[in-house]
């Protein structure tokens, strides 16, 4: 079909009932829950003349067929309506941010490195998410290694409720004392840049150990199925829900001890025993709870997002996957995975058990609270004693080759 057929084609979909003022990112992401909206903001961007060589070189390689992102330009324009545009299949989402990213646009605002924000210089680039990056960064007279995390200044020029959720995570984190969360130092706004200071982690974060390392032992899983358990039964108790537990956000540290990072989306808990949630739906969508597709969450979301994680480290393989997000959303709401210890003869059965009870459809049904899995997971971890003489760390080392 060539290019001026389907843009007439389009404007014969979009019928004057349909016509609009331009979208809201809010509007839009609300109908694609996959999408954020920094992502949106970089297609924004995309749209404007500056960005004519990226949109060739995004065409050229299949990232953004040209005739997806006209459809998603009238969308942002308002001469098609949300509904009427299939986000999920038009481009690799996850192909443009990086592309995008990696381009090092000027538009995107983040600062250099070597560049000093107040007291702190920043070292190098530790990661870029969606809506942030992350540096190491140093106080040049305490000679204290920090993490700075930089809100995009692209999305905070556009979003004042991007700029207020940034700054929220960093007040949740001051309300947590526990070992398995970053402590923070500082959070500032100073020359447009909006930032937090936090303690720096090293280590590996567990997608990354499971690509190259898939099969865990089983003592260290049982561990770090424990660590993480404790983890979110502290974030609980002080009246938080995580909702983005993915193994992305989870690093083992040298000393193999677990960090839970990334609280960017974490919600108070209701008083009551749902709460319907304003706030657009955001996570991972191989780790969301189904509940969560419909916007309603409570700690036991989180339940089932850390369920989907232990699958993984169990199995090796993602609980649900497919060739397109849509696929694996509906997966979630009405697939169950193949038991973990049918495909892996060293999990104990009781223990597969437990991770399917987390993974249940209905949240009424799952464990209703990070206190039952770490009394299920205690007796089943008593049944199985670690290497005669060897420890935690040790274990963890031999089997990373470290």
């Amino acid at each position: 079909m060539l290019l001026d057929d389907f843009i007439e084609d389009l404007e014969e979909d979009a019928s004057e009932d349909n016509v609009k003022q331009p979208q809201s990112l809010e509007d839009i992401v609300k109908q694609h829950p996959c999408i954020t909206a920094y992502d949106l903001s970089l297609l924004q961007m995309l749209a404007e003349e500056q960005s004519l060589s990226l949109q060739a070189f995004l065409a050229k390689t299949g990232i953004l067929p040209e005739q997806a992102f006209l459809k998603i330009k009238l969308m942002l324009q308002g001469m098609l309506p949300i509904n009427a545009v299939d986000m999920y299949g038009l481009f690799d989402l996850k192909a443009l941010r990086e592309t995008m990213e990696s381009s090092q646009l000027e538009y995107l605002g983040y600062p250099p490195v070597n560049y000093q924000i107040q007291r702190y210089r920043l070292l190098k680039e530790l990661g870029t998410g969606g809506s942030s990056r992350v540096y190491l960064a140093e106080h040049p007279k305490l000679k204290r290694k920090v993490a700075v995390k930089v809100l995009s200044p692209f999305l905070a020029n556009r979003s004042p409720a991007a700029v207020e959720q940034f700054f929220r995570e960093g007040r949740i984190y001051a309300q947590l004392s526990h070992p398995a969360f970053a402590q923070i130092y500082d959070a500032e706004e100073v020359e447009s840049y909006h930032y937090l200071v936090m303690e720096y982690v090293p280590g590996s974060n567990l997608e990354d150990i499971l690509v190259s390392h898939p099969y865990m032992p089983l003592y260290n899983i049982l561990v770090i199925s424990g660590q993480l358990t404790q983890a979110l039964e502290h974030l609980h108790d002080h009246g938080f829900i995580h909702r983005d537990i993915k193994p992305e956000n989870i690093v083992m540290t040298p000393q193999s001890r677990i960090k839970l990072l990334d609280l960017g989306i974490a919600l108070e808990i209701s008083a009551s025993k749902y709460q319907q949630e304003n706030t657009l739906i955001q996570g991972s969508p191989y780790f969301i709870s189904p509940e969560h597709l419909n916007n309603r969450t409570d700690i036991r979301s989180d339940i089932y997002s850390l369920g989907a994680v232990l699958y993984t480290l169990a199995t090796g393989k993602l609980p649900f996957n497919g060739d397109n997000l849509q696929e694996v959303l509906h997966q979630h709401l009405h697939s169950t995975p193949p038991p973990p210890h049918e495909q892996r003869q060293d999990i104990p059965e009781h223990f597969s058990e437990l991770i399917l009870n987390m993974l249940a459809k209905n949240p009424a049904e799952r464990p209703q609270s990070c206190v039952e899995v770490l009394d299920t997971l205690g007796l089943i971890t008593a049944r199985y004693s670690k290497p005669h003489g060897r420890s935690v760390v040790a274990l963890m080392r031999e089997f990373l080759g470290v």
